[in-house]
């Protein structure tokens, strides 16, 4: 399609100033050369000063070589393509986002089926760009174009070129009407006043209040820095990472499962996208610490080894290989029984570091807090006043965003999430006391290669004791693990002389993280998560678990951009799954389910409760 007439034929240059966020909206990605002019316009522009989303769906992706290359039709452009180029994501099924201009333009693709993942968007596009795909791979599957009216923002325009009768019957019994003016070979729409939504409402003030500077914490405040939000981070510690995300290093993995279940696909995502995030600070210049090793998660039991072989088939080798046990052997360098999974693009990271560039790269974007514990949340008509102690007001702000794991419970309004909290003993293990580990082992546990000395071995799991001390039980349970991970087991030595460190995590009946707006529970509770009445300007990422690491990233972004309005980076029912209200939702749907008996009329909170066990 031609860029240029899209973009004059819908007045996007004139449109797009002065907004906060404006959003394009293209059915086809093709070979990226509308995204590229797009991008150059906006990039020229003086008067786009806040943020430029383009989504797009794309069944066959191209290679990043079959990207873009079209001799430049301008200057500058042939630049922009080798930025798309090199960020260009996996050919895995789902939402990618990219970012590109520090955050300024921030591209979404959904790879696959656009009738899957159209009804899976969640927008309000200002403007439709409807291509007709470009020869690739394979037969494209059409467009479903009814869509498009419910992903409409108040005064959205519509281009579209190559449409057939079909198409145009579609658009307009979906409530477009022909806009006058169309270029030669183009169809413009718009949607007339009744039949526009209103825009979201967006907080009045762009400021918010995050409690807890671990890997959540850190991430969701500086998404919004990123956006220009004014954010306090109230932290309890002198220094961020200080609890569960302060372990030496975290492993860098995604999940895997034989029905690409939910936790697979969101997992899948939050992995890419905090690869992406950890290459973005150090392009910025905030590197972290962290070694892409590749991770190798061993079978648990004979017989696993043909389905993950199986399930390894459906993906690129760039992301999933299985090795047989053979091939483990020799690359662990010792006989190992097992085979497994292996993701070349896994590793393990320094947390602490993490969440240390992400400060930095936010800068004064983010007033720290820091050595104050936040004891008391109070709603005011201007927001939520969070208070220290002896009653020492700490910050306010509209939006007020907790991110401080377990210690959320001490506050009335979250404490329906049933959060269950699980601590976890790591035990140090000198780099010179083992044989090289050439990359993360997991299976029952995990160890790291050496990071700065000495490598990671853990981690227990340990219910009903809030004990912060090292313990020698823990770290015998612990070097019990050598064995089945690397086949090689540590000579006698005395535990109690084992460093190592003690960590909480926070987890969830469904193990999924608990991210976006907080239900009022006061109020009746319904069996439709969008019909949930929700505290106005309070939020949560909490309950991130084990996996604190690969959700932290997308997680924070998923909740910047409920906060802003703007377009979510992954479909509908993955945000849905991590919603704070679902076991409310699942509880009230069990309870109204249940026939007469006993559990009639049985209290939400009861089941509830049951849930969380």
């Amino acid at each position: 399609m031609n860029t240029s007439l899209f973009l004059s034929g819908t007045a996007l240059s004139r449109r797009w100033r002065d907004r906060a966020s404006f959003v394009v909206f293209q059915t086809a990605f093709g070979d990226g050369l509308d995204f590229i002019g797009t991008w150059a316009a906006w990039r020229s522009d003086p008067a786009a000063l806040g943020r430029l989303h383009f989504f797009a769906l794309e069944e066959h992706p191209l290679s990043p070589d079959a990207l873009a290359r079209h001799p430049a039709r301008e200057p500058g452009l042939e630049e922009l393509a080798g930025l798309l180029r090199a960020q260009w994501p996996l050919r895995v099924p789902g939402f990618h986002r990219l970012e590109f201009d520090n955050a300024r333009v921030v591209l979404t693709l959904g790879f696959g089926s656009p009738q899957t993942l159209a009804p899976q968007i969640q927008a309000e596009v200002d403007a439709f760009f409807v291509a007709p795909p470009i020869p690739c791979a394979g037969p494209a599957t059409a467009f479903p174009l009814r869509i498009l009216a419910r992903l409409a923002a108040p005064e959205a325009t519509l281009a579209a070129s190559g449409l057939s009768e079909t198409q145009r019957e579609e658009l307009l019994g979906s409530g477009f009407i022909a806009a006058p003016g169309a270029a030669s070979g183009f169809w413009n729409g718009q949607l007339p006043p009744g039949h526009q939504r209103r825009r979201r409402a967006r907080p009045s003030a762009r400021s918010a209040v995050v409690v807890g500077a671990g890997l959540a914490g850190t991430a969701i405040a500086w998404r919004l820095a990123q956006r220009g939000w004014e954010t306090t981070l109230v932290e309890r510690h002198p220094h961020p990472a200080q609890e569960a995300s302060g372990n030496h290093a975290a492993v860098l993995s995604p999940m895997v499962s034989r029905d690409d279940s939910l936790s697979a696909r969101l997992s899948r995502a939050c992995f890419l996208h905090l690869l992406r995030e950890i290459h973005g600070l150090s392009r910025l210049g905030f590197p972290v610490q962290w070694s892409d090793c590749g991770v190798l998660q061993l079978a648990k039991k004979p017989g696993e080894e043909r389905a993950m072989e199986e399930i390894a088939r459906g993906f690129p080798e760039e992301y999933l290989r299985f090795l047989d046990p053979a091939t483990v052997s020799a690359r662990v360098g010792r006989p190992i029984s097992a085979g497994g999974y292996f993701f070349p693009m896994g590793g393990c990271v320094n947390p602490v570091s993490l969440c240390e560039a992400r400060l930095r790269a936010a800068g004064a974007g983010i007033r720290r807090c820091f050595s104050r514990q936040a004891l008391q949340i109070r709603p005011t008509p201007d927001g939520w006043l969070v208070f220290g102690e002896n009653s020492e007001p700490l910050a306010q702000a509209p939006v007020l965003v907790l991110a401080n794991a377990h210690d959320a419970l001490s506050f009335p309004p979250i404490q329906g999430l049933r959060l269950k909290k699980v601590r976890g003993q790591v035990t140090h293990l000198p780099a010179e006391s083992l044989p090289p580990v050439p990359h993360v082992i997991c299976r029952d546990g995990y160890l790291t290669p050496a990071l700065d000395g000495f490598c990671c071995l853990g981690a227990t799991f340990d219910f009903d004791t809030d004990s912060r001390a090292l313990e020698p039980e823990g770290h015998r349970a612990n070097l019990a693990r050598l064995p089945e991970l690397i086949g090689w087991e540590l000579p006698e030595a005395d535990p109690a002389g084992f460093t190592g460190r003690v960590g909480f995590r926070t987890l969830t009946p469904d193990r999924l993280p608990v991210v976006g707006a907080v239900p009022d529970f006061t109020q009746a509770a319904s069996g439709d998560l969008r019909k949930i009445a929700r505290l106005p300007g309070l939020y949560a990422e909490l309950g991130l678990g084990s996996r604190g690491l690969v959700w932290s990233s997308l997680m924070a972004e998923l909740l910047a951009c409920q906060i802003t309005g703007e377009p979510l980076p992954l479909e509908r029912v993955l945000a849905e799954a991590t919603d704070p209200a679902r076991f409310w939702v699942r509880a009230r749907r069990e309870n109204a389910g249940r026939s007469a008996g006993a559990s009639k009329g049985a209290p939400i909170e009861a089941r509830m409760k049951r849930l969380s066990k």
